[in-house]
């Protein structure tokens, strides 16, 4: 079930998000462009506080042994601080995930 929404949540975002950045070895940064057929190369192989890491199944050559880390929330904590008991999605992720409500929102 768990991946089966990662699968969602990651077509949705190749709808809406075109760019992405993909980290290769020795830190070089390649630009790559998904679209929904693409959800289905890319596995789940973990998450740490801030990211949500997948990795490359497909027969690509530009993208085996590659590795997606998406981002889980904005990179600027500024506009967090000080804030309380605000939902962990976004509007666009909680109409996504609206039926796993656990994740909906979580309490500090």
């Amino acid at each position: 079930m768990f991946l089966a929404l990662l699968i969602k949540t990651l077509q949705c975002w190749c709808n809406t998000i075109k760019q992405h950045t993909i980290t290769e070895k020795h830190n070089k940064k390649m630009e790559l462009t998904l679209t929904e057929e693409d959800a289905a190369h890319w596995v789940y192989r973990g998450e740490g506080a801030a990211n949500i890491v997948l990795s490359y199944t497909g027969s690509s050559p530009s993208y085996i042994g590659k590795v997606m880390r998406i981002r889980k929330s904005p990179r600027k904590e500024s506009a967090l601080q000080g804030v309380r008991n605000t939902l962990a999605l976004t509007p666009h992720e909680r109409l996504i995930w609206k039926d796993a409500h656990e994740l909906i929102s979580s309490s500090d």
